[in-house]
């Protein structure tokens, strides 16, 4: 009877396959309602022939006689069944597989809690290791017929290279006919490898681009007058970076979820809005650092291979050009900087690349500002946004009178894939919950601030990072949210005494965030510099084109382009940037002296 059951449970999947295909069905089931039904089959035929060729792989590796080398090759198919189950709770999370600026924003990930994925992970190994222990004493060589594995890969693999299309990834957080869980992820390992790895620059090359981008002035002409009435005489300046925040969950920017940000709106009714500004690049590393240098980026800051802009030994090179920041032009006029983050490690070493005198983390603000505070019983993993702007504003009280400073503020619980503390309706859309939560604790921030000795001479900027990942739950949040990572941002600059306008700045982008800011300020004009932006009201060759990785956008009006939506009048002149942008981000690269 024990041989008869075996022989009948041979003939089934492996136990692996049969999770994998279990997980895939309910995927499927999960995107009837969101989907076009040929686009499923489409889905499921790819899913389908990985599927097939995983349990080949499975069959015939439990079948080698030789246990040591079974052994080895076994972790083949469970590597490969992992990553397809990865990328089935990638799309069941995101709406899309796993993208290649996932692979750059791992600190960050490594911070959120993934329990799906923990489960499907696990069940999924559970369900192999299994199947592959049951057949540990029964194996024996030519279990498989040794042409069955070669055949069977042939058959499937017809059907399945005519399926797979480019996949150029411009599309966004969508899975598109053409990806498959394995081909796609191989294709964001690819994308991803590339970032840094152009042909590098000798010393002359680097010369001749940075002779290309050298600007003698930030910014040609001062802030509108009118714009300006009421500017305390060099005030202090604090800006407030919103993780992930598009402008379209704020009400005064033209929401459609009433009652989400109240708080935000009226601020807004008090400041110089700035309408139809988008983000520029994406995700937090390039995003910082973009603004506040004005440029893009090729490398991230710090890496864990340590290859990041921050890391580079500089004994043997030659450095392309500085970027100066925002913080360094401004200590150049008596401004003290500091940056205050909600977590550690490579994005606060990489602020510290960026020219501020101090950035404070999650361990300095709870040491000198939380510890022993009401309710804050332990160091977290990351300060939440209320004990984030609760220190920030301690730290800035406390720092002498009449020492200006310019303070940046990024706050950490506003990210992807968690929820808020504060329900928005029925709190069914963590999204909702979770931008209804900040804006509760950016309303306890600003009305101390403005209770505050600050007030009366510090300027206040609330922008963000980058627009915000348009997952699935962006998308039953507001239909109208763009499948791609470039959006409409928030820019609200508030001082005491402000006459509030609403200026639209024509699909212009936050590479003008460091110019104009220093136009409003009438400072840090005339400094050598590699600024790609200028100000909201002058007119210049990039500020309308946002770069992620190797993915392209145009911004026009209210309005966002692919490289392949881009219309014939726009494409010469799209084509212009972006070779600039290209040759730009090459100074990021390590440049060799040898070559």
């Amino acid at each position: 009877m024990i041989n008869v059951a075996q022989r009948h449970l041979s003939r089934l999947p492996s136990w692996g396959t049969l999770a994998a295909a279990v997980f895939t069905a309910g995927l499927l089931v999960r995107l009837r309602d969101h989907s076009i039904h040929a686009d499923l089959m489409y889905l499921a035929a790819l899913c389908l022939c990985e599927l097939i060729a995983l349990e080949l792989l499975t069959r015939a590796t439990v079948g080698i006689g030789f246990r040591l080398l079974r052994l080895l090759v076994l972790v083949l198919p469970l590597g490969l069944g992992l990553v397809y189950t990865a990328q089935l709770y990638s799309i069941w999370l995101s709406g899309g597989f796993i993208p290649p600026i996932a692979f750059a924003n791992t600190e960050t990930a490594g911070l959120v809690s993934f329990r799906g994925a923990y489960l499907t992970l696990g069940g999924y190994t559970v369900a192999f290791v299994a199947y592959a222990a049951w057949h540990w004493r029964a194996a024996q060589p030519g279990r498989m017929r040794a042409w069955v594995l070669p055949l069977g890969l042939a058959m499937v693999a017809a059907p399945y290279a005519l399926l797979i299309h480019d996949q150029s990834l411009s599309r966004g957080i969508v899975v598109e006919r053409g990806e498959s869980p394995l081909s796609s992820f191989v294709h964001s390992l690819a994308k991803y490898s590339q970032l840094g790895t152009r042909a590098r620059l000798d010393s002359a090359q680097a010369s001749a681009v940075r002779a290309r981008f050298r600007r003698q002035t930030t910014y040609q002409a001062p802030f509108p007058a009118e714009l300006v009435r009421g500017l305390p005489s060099r005030p202090n300046v604090i800006v407030v970076f919103s993780e992930g925040m598009s402008a379209r969950w704020i009400n005064a920017h033209g929401g459609v979820n009433p009652g989400l940000t109240p708080n935000l709106d009226h601020l807004a009714s008090q400041s110089l809005v700035f309408n139809n500004y988008f983000n520029h690049t994406a995700a937090t590393f390039r995003g910082l650092r973009g603004q506040l240098t004005s440029g893009h980026q090729e490398r991230g800051g710090f890496t864990e291979a340590g290859d990041g802009v921050g890391q580079r030994d500089v004994s043997t090179e030659v450095v392309a050009g500085s970027r100066l920041s925002l913080a360094e032009i401004l200590r150049a006029h008596g401004y003290q900087s500091v940056f205050f983050l909600s977590q550690d490690s490579f994005l606060n070493n990489m602020i510290q690349t960026l020219g501020f005198d101090r950035t404070l983390g999650r361990e300095a603000l709870y040491e000198a500002h939380l510890a022993g505070k009401p309710g804050v019983t332990h160091l977290p993993a990351y300060l939440s946004d209320a004990h984030l702007f609760q220190a920030t504003l301690d730290e800035l009280e406390a720092m002498p009178a009449g020492q200006p400073f310019f303070a940046s503020v990024y706050n950490f619980e506003t990210h992807a894939f968690l929820d808020g503390h504060a329900t928005y309706a029925d709190g069914g859309n963590e999204l909702l919950n979770r931008f209804h939560t900040f804006d509760r604790d950016m309303g306890v921030f600003l009305e101390r601030f403005q209770s505050s000795p600050l007030h009366e001479n510090t300027v206040l900027v609330f922008t963000s990072d980058h627009s915000t990942l348009p997952d699935p739950h962006a998308s039953r949040a507001d239909p109208a949210t763009p499948m791609h990572f470039v959006d409409t941002i928030p820019l609200m600059i508030y001082w005491k005494g402000i006459q509030p306008r609403s200026i639209d700045v024509h699909g212009k982008n936050s590479l003008d965030f460091a110019p104009s800011l220093l136009s409003l300020l009438g400072l840090g004009q005339r400094v050598h510099n590699l600024f790609l932006g200028c100000t909201f009201f002058e007119e210049c060759g990039l500020d309308r084109i946002s770069n992620i990785g190797s993915d392209y956008y145009l911004t026009r009006e209210d309005q966002v382009y692919t490289e392949a939506e881009i219309p014939g009048e726009l494409r010469a002149a799209f084509e212009q940037g972006k070779e600039a942008v290209e040759g730009f981000k090459a100074l990021d690269l390590v440049i060799d002296t040898l070559q």
